[in-house]
Parts: C-alpha cells; sequence; structure tokens
C-alpha cells in the first residue's frame, strides 16, 4: 500500500530538482492524505489510523481512518478533540484547538480500552479510544508538556501510563 500526499513532492537527482507527477489513485495508491506522519492497524477492525500532518496553512493536521481495502477515507480527529467525561488523566492544559500530529503510538489497555499517543508541536496528546463494529471513536484525555528544546519524533506507551519519546 502507498500513500502520496497531495503536495508536490521533489527530489534531488544528479544536483537538479525533479518534480514527481500528481497522485494517481490506483490499486495500491491511496490519494488526499496530507503529509502522512503515521500509520498504525487497529486491531480487529479494517481501518488504519494514519495522522497527517496538515500544511499549516489551509489543511490543518488531523487524524484519519482509513480503509485499504476500500480506499474509504474518515476523520477522526480535527480540530479541537471531544474530551472524556468525567476521570481525565493528568493534563499540562486545555484539549489542543488544532493538532499537528506527528509520530504517535496506539495500545490496548489492560481494561481493553485503546490508548492513543500523539506528538503534536510541543505536547504529547493522549485519546482514549473504542471500537465498536464498524464505527471508531476516541476522545481527548490528557496531555503532558515536552521541554520546547526536544524535537519528538515518535513516542511509545508503556504500560497503562508511561510512555517515552524519541528526537
Amino acid at each position: 500500500m502507498l500513500f502520496r500526499s497531495a503536495a508536490c513532492l521533489f527530489l534531488a537527482a544528479c544536483g537538479q530538482a525533479v518534480q514527481l507527477p500528481a497522485c494517481v489513485a490506483g490499486a495500491d495508491v491511496i490519494c488526499d492524505i496530507v503529509k502522512p506522519e503515521d500509520i498504525e492497524p487497529i486491531a480487529n477492525s479494517r481501518w488504519l489510523l494514519v495522522s497527517e500532518l496538515g500544511n499549516g496553512a489551509d489543511k490543518p493536521g488531523r487524524i484519519v481512518l482509513v480503509d485499504p481495502d476500500t480506499k474509504e477515507k474518515r476523520i477522526l480527529v480535527e480540530g479541537t478533540p471531544r474530551t472524556v467525561e468525567g476521570d481525565l488523566a493528568p493534563s499540562c492544559g486545555s484539549p489542543p484547538e488544532k493538532l499537528s500530529p506527528r509520530g504517535f503510538h496506539l495500545s490496548t489497555r489492560d481494561d481493553g480500552t485503546l490508548r492513543l499517543l500523539v506528538i503534536s508541536g510541543t505536547r504529547i496528546e493522549r485519546f482514549r479510544g473504542k471500537v465498536e463494529g464498524d464505527d471508531v471513536s476516541f476522545l481527548w484525555e490528557g496531555c503532558v508538556a515536552i521541554a520546547p528544546e526536544i524535537s519528538a519524533n515518535d513516542v511509545a506507551a508503556l504500560g497503562d501510563d508511561g510512555f517515552v519519546v524519541r528526537d
């Protein structure tokens, strides 16, 4: 499966910039994914979870679901996410007004719910998720601030509450 960004791509080839052709959807190509940063299959579902970095201006960052067989795409998180009611995790502030999702990690908690950790700017956003049939949902449950001098690019969960980041 190949994802190609809608944006123009340039490669250095023998000292000259070469523009790749526009994305053409096909059997093994899915277009209209804006700056995909990370991808994970969601267990026991048809979906792949994909983070789109966005371009900062007219295309905000978001998290989408993609069915690799049908090429269906659903927006899962865009703009300020819905929050978990009641028991929130420790938080570094309010839910983000917009995401710039880079690396993320999807894991299953001891209680069977999904935990999604998302690097977005100088924070790790934490979401709680569930899969019910064909429906997938994630609610924001907290965040952890990252020191500005760390340029985090990947995150991995360690048990129910711990995690590690890599810059």
